[in-house]
């Protein structure tokens, strides 16, 4: 699963699903959203986030005879820190993003521009922010209750999701004296995540979306290995465990500090 092309279709599908009508979306490169301004983000609120890309998408909000174009930009980052510390703790065998955050501003072009509230964004993005998850390979997603903090915006309407993530099997080869070598097996497990999106209006001619996705939980794993009996428990045995720190108060409280620069 590649959880960066998933925040990015998040952010960028958001908007239109309030409307429900159109949309299109890809990388920031051409076509008429280029045109239009990114979000303002200030890297400098956090340290160890780095930025990844950006996208464009168009959208069209209908009601009635009467339409609103709307053209979003997205920012996207990740906790490079976290990820690099995991990589080096798992010998590179769990190197991935772990933590994401994106940024998303929608310029509003049409006669209804001051129609478009975020309550109503909020209510009608959820579902779509829920398929997203499914379709990128998070599973078990379910709507819940936010979380605190929230970023402090004026008149931002939250959402939360829960969600598991499918995390990989990491082996390890090791040689005992007089046994020879054998292998350590730390299956694959279902790691706990919790993401946010926050939507508001900064005015009547723009939306912005802002949020992210981290572990609720830390990482842990065990294996055991017979090394001169018919199976474990019989005779020696050695015993792999990884224990990973994911940091899960700071990635959140720099999510919400992130959001809370997005401008």
């Amino acid at each position: 699963m590649n959880r960066r092309s998933f925040l990015g279709a998040v952010a960028a599908g958001g908007a239109a699903a309030a409307a429900g009508c159109s949309t299109s979306s890809g990388p920031d490169s051409s076509g008429a959203a280029s045109d239009y301004p990114l979000p303002s983000v200030d890297e400098s609120a956090v340290d160890g986030w780095a930025a990844t890309g950006t996208q464009s998408s168009t959208f069209t909000f209908s009601a009635g005879p009467v339409t609103v174009e709307g053209y979003g930009r997205t920012r996207l980052y990740e906790d490079a820190a976290l990820r690099e510390t995991v990589r080096a703790e798992t010998l590179g065998q769990f190197d991935r993003p772990l933590a994401m955050f994106f940024a998303t501003r929608v310029s509003l072009e049409g006669y209804l521009n001051a129609a478009i509230e975020p309550m109503v964004v909020a209510d009608r993005v959820a579902p779509r922010i829920r398929a997203k998850f499914e379709a990128r390979g998070i599973r078990r997603v379910e709507r819940t209750d936010t979380r605190s903090p929230t970023p402090d915006i004026d008149g931002a309407q939250h959402l939360a999701f829960d969600g598991v993530y499918p995390t990989p099997t990491i082996e390890r080869e090791v040689e005992i004296p007089d046994v020879g070598t054998r292998t350590l097996e730390l299956a694959g497990g279902l790691l706990p995540i919790h993401a946010f999106t926050s939507v508001w209006k900064p005015d009547r001619n723009a939306l912005l979306l802002a949020g992210g996705a981290y572990p609720a939980a830390d990482y842990a794993k065990r294996d055991t290995v017979s090394v001169s009996g018919d199976g474990v428990g019989d005779g020696v045995d050695v015993t792999a465990s990884v224990s990973l720190d994911l940091e899960t108060e700071r990635t959140r409280t720099e999510l919400v500090a992130l959001a809370e620069t997005v401008s």
